[in-house]
């Protein structure tokens, strides 16, 4: 059984909608999250930055990690993050429901190698890798990114 206290949430503000779904695309593809939400209302951020005192709109990501793959995570958005000091604050998970921690160690509990499990939805982590390869694929040739069940998220 997954123990709660191998896995870590990570706060990660993004300056658009847009760099926060390349954010969390990418990490869940590279297997370095299980999950990422993305919350979709931007918030209002304000902030010392330079001796001055900023206000932004940003849009926030909770990556569901492990501590093993923090310092992966972390190269991951300094890498795509487009701030020159984006915010990265780590959170230690104290507890969680008992599926969802055996989910988040199937996900996470190898060496990030896709493996022949199944995914929180009850599908096998390979399809969900192909499906996610295929989203790419039509992302880049304009085509629409669609939900599970078929709702399109974005049409190009």
């Amino acid at each position: 059984m997954a123990e709660a206290s191998q896995f870590r949430i990570v706060l990660v503000t993004c300056g658009s909608l847009a760099e926060a779904q390349k954010i969390a695309r990418a990490l869940v593809v590279k297997r370095l999250a299980a999950c990422v939400n993305i919350f979709g209302t931007p918030m209002e951020s304000v902030y010392h930055w330079k001796g001055k005192v900023e206000t932004e709109r940003e849009r926030l990501l909770i990556i569901k990690t492990s501590a093993k793959r923090l310092r992966r995570v972390e190269e991951e958005v300094r890498r795509l993050h487009s701030y020159e000091t984006p915010e990265f604050l780590v959170v230690r998970v104290a507890g969680g429901s008992k599926g969802y921690l055996e989910w988040l160690g199937e996900w996470l509990g190898g060496d990030g190698q896709d493996r022949a499990g199944t995914g929180r939805n009850g599908k096998r982590l390979n399809t969900e890798v192909a499906e996610e390869a295929q989203r790419s694929q039509n992302l880049r040739e304009g085509g629409p990114l669609r939900r599970r069940s078929g709702q399109a998220l974005h049409s190009g």
